[in-house]
């Protein structure tokens, strides 16, 4: 019997998942943004929400890629491309701006 690790496919399935936690993450940060305030919105909380929502976009269209990727039988483990790198360092900025906000 093969052990779990062994069998095919199952690595594209757990980084399909891990990046759609993680765009879900995202749109939860962008939603909170936006009902953050009872007072009306500005562009201060419009940006950053939006900024999340792109990212959640952009975050899930990477995973099916990447997805592709790991799935494909090279026997290899593919190796995070730019767009992995770009993603990661957007989502630290963001995260940084939302605490920027919280502070003020």
């Amino acid at each position: 019997m093969a052990r779990i690790n062994e069998l095919p496919g199952l690595q594209a399935e757990r980084t399909l998942l891990s990046w759609d936690r993680t765009a879900l993450g995202l749109l939860g940060n962008g939603a909170l943004l936006m009902l953050r305030d009872v007072q009306p919105l500005g562009t201060a909380r419009l940006v950053p929400a939006g900024a999340a929502l792109l990212l959640a976009v952009l975050c899930a269209l990477a995973g099916r890629r990447r997805a592709k990727r790991i799935g494909r039988p090279t026997g290899t483990v593919a190796a995070p491309t730019p767009e992995v790198v770009v993603l990661g360092a957007t989502v630290t900025l963001l995260g940084l701006a939302v605490v920027g906000l919280l502070v003020v």
